[in-house]
């Protein structure tokens, strides 16, 4: 991957997983406000997932951006347009990447499941298109995405 690329995509890693986190941490905030004694356990999976989610998530934010501070210290490698073969480079890249996805998906989860708190049939359609969108986010993941 060449200079300029790894950092403008650490940069939008970054932004998106902080706002993603925001989001989940949002989420687990309203639910924790939500007083339904009747729906303790759905309450409990949407709460875990979300926890686990802003967790990912934050963790996502900090290796992307740690990665894009190592590069914006070493201006060298833009002169010589070089790629970037550093070992902790791409440890930060993976464990950004990789904790994006699981905080994607633990986020998904909590949304799924959050929909029983309405009722069975919205329950049922929100966990539906949850798990649509982590069937697609492993097609992407795995065919579309190369992996070295």
């Amino acid at each position: 991957m060449h200079y300029e690329a790894a950092i403008d995509l650490q940069k939008q890693l970054a932004f998106i997983t902080a706002l993603l986190s925001g989001f989940s941490i949002t989420f687990v905030i309203g639910l924790l406000q939500m007083e339904a004694k009747d729906k303790i356990r759905t309450i409990n999976i949407c709460l875990i997932s979300g926890v686990f989610s802003a967790c990912c998530l934050i963790l996502s934010t900090i290796a992307s951006m740690s990665g894009a501070f190592w590069m914006t210290e070493r201006p060298h490698l833009y002169e010589l347009k070089s790629t970037i073969t550093n070992p902790e480079v791409n440890y930060a890249f993976d464990w950004a990447a990789i904790s994006f996805v699981l905080g994607l998906i633990a986020l998904l989860i909590s949304i799924g499941f959050s929909g029983r708190l309405h009722s069975k049939r919205i329950g049922r359609l929100t966990l539906a298109f949850s798990l649509v969108t982590i069937i697609l986010i492993f097609f992407f993941w795995t065919f579309l995405v190369p992996v070295n």
